[in-house]
């Protein structure tokens, strides 16, 4: 299903895609979303996660 979207969306969890462009902030644990909702970085995905945002 990633494949399908476009590049504003990132995989942070092997159960969480969001959109990069909607992170107000970033920890090492998580990312905080414009919405509210915090979402945690897996372990796997978190240098990922680094070099995109």
């Amino acid at each position: 299903m990633l494949q399908e979207l476009d590049t504003s969306f990132i995989q942070v969890h092997k159960s969480y895609v969001i959109n990069k462009h909607k992170v107000v902030a970033l920890s090492n644990e998580s990312v905080q979303l414009a919405s509210g909702v915090s979402v945690k970085i897996g372990k796997s995905f978190k240098q990922q996660v680094r070099d995109i945002i």
